[in-house]
């Protein structure tokens, strides 16, 4: 074997990082592509400006649904102290996803697969953080436009396979939500859906 330095736990982990073996069939059958590219940021927003996550709700303002339930999980942290993180958009299609997966609702990638191509491209995973905060800085949104924050699910029961958070505007105004598109390999996404994730500054 020509890299016989790499134990099995490795290459599963390489598997994993394509999408399983569903994944790497595609990626081995030129359906898929690893990319290198440089994202521009589209805004920098500020973490660490709440002393708690009860403040959020004062913060956001009249929501008709309430808080996203995730944002009183033990797994909702905020930053200790404030700063800055620059963010960038991009969808599957620009991260190397092109074809349809024969999976119903149709789409290109799993979120496994988004976010493993998103850190190939120099991109980090956002703190759920990041959710309420767009949602509060992003001022000069426009209607019916949403984005998906890149970051960890989060899990309310043991089964429910995790939610991210989704900020934008529909008929009804701004809005933040939670999202049962958590699942890292049954959720599917389309071509054209937009992701934020961290873009690190250069040191």
């Amino acid at each position: 074997m020509k890299y016989a330095k790499f134990d099995l736990g490795q290459i599963e982990a390489i598997l994993n990082m394509l999408g399983g073996e569903d994944g790497a069939k595609r990626f081995l059958a030129g359906k898929t592509k690893v990319v290198s590219k440089e994202f521009e940021v589209w805004k920098t927003i500020k973490l660490g400006t709440l002393k708690s996550v009860g403040d959020l709700p004062k913060q956001m303002g009249p929501y008709k649904s309430g808080s996203p339930e995730i944002l009183w999980s033990p797994a909702f942290t905020l930053a200790p102290q404030e700063m800055e993180v620059d963010l960038v958009i991009c969808t599957p299609f620009e991260l190397g996803f092109k074809d349809e997966l024969k999976s119903f609702p149709p789409g290109v990638a799993t979120l496994r697969q988004v976010y493993s191509n998103a850190c190939m491209c120099g991109l980090q995973l956002c703190p759920a953080e990041v959710g309420p905060q767009l949602h509060l800085q992003w001022t000069d949104r426009v209607a019916n436009q949403g984005v998906s924050v890149g970051m960890e699910p989060i899990s309310l029961e043991e089964d429910d396979g995790g939610q991210i958070l989704e900020v934008g505007t529909n008929f009804h105004g701004q809005y933040l939500n939670s999202s049962q598109s958590g699942h890292l390999d049954n959720t599917v996404f389309s071509r054209d859906c937009q992701f934020v994730f961290i873009k690190p500054r250069k040191s």
